[in-house]
């Protein structure tokens, strides 16, 4: 059961996208990521 956030922003055209993952074990494990395609 995980779920993934999609979060865009204004500065650089830049796309952050938080995924949040539940392990049946009730362990929490969150990851953050930038991407910014029109970077250069």
């Amino acid at each position: 059961n995980w779920q993934v956030n999609r979060m865009q922003t204004s500065q650089a055209g830049c796309v952050s996208i938080s995924v949040t993952l539940v392990s049946p074990g009730g362990r929490e494990g969150e990851m953050t990521r930038l991407h910014c395609p029109n970077r250069q």
